[in-house]
């Protein structure tokens, strides 16, 4: 047969189960209090991930690895730089091809291969030298500023 509660008796086992739910939770809420009281720093927490990382995960931080890559480039030897050079020098006999084009006062075509001397020449850096670099030349045309790659020594 079924036994039968009193509605007193309920409600006193209700309240019961209350006050016991209550002070659950205020234990929990203390536990967590202390837990927070014992907050990790943000170093232990790094120690701790990296000691629960596999070797395998770890990986080398920006910092080294831009480290490593400066080391090995100071290590690695570095290229001599290429120098041009021409093979004639001031006081060099050469020769004025017709095609070239004159730099001077009267901006001429030449009819027919001269013969000149050098003068002086323009002094530049490596990258600028091959394109850029000229020489007075001294030609019974007269003094005149030729490209150094269009003449021809003799």
């Amino acid at each position: 047969m079924a036994r039968k509660f009193k509605n007193n008796q309920l409600n006193k086992v209700k309240a019961a189960l209350r006050e016991q739910k209550i002070e659950e939770v205020d234990e929990t809420l203390r536990k967590n209090d202390e837990d927070q009281e014992k907050a990790l720093s943000k170093e232990d927490v790094k120690k701790a991930f990296k000691s629960s990382s596999l070797p395998d995960e770890q990986k080398p931080t920006t910092k080294s690895q831009m480290r490593k890559v400066r080391k090995n480039l100071k290590k690695q030897k570095l290229a001599p730089q290429k120098t041009i050079s021409w093979q004639h020098e001031i006081g060099d006999l050469v020769q004025i091809p017709s095609d070239v084009r004159v730099r001077s006062s009267v901006q001429e075509k030449l009819d027919e291969d001269s013969f000149g001397i050098i003068v002086k020449m323009t002094e530049g850096d490596n990258e600028t030298r091959l394109h850029d670099s000229q020489s007075l030349v001294f030609s019974p045309s007269g003094r005149n500023w030729h490209y150094t790659k269009t003449l021809k020594k003799v």
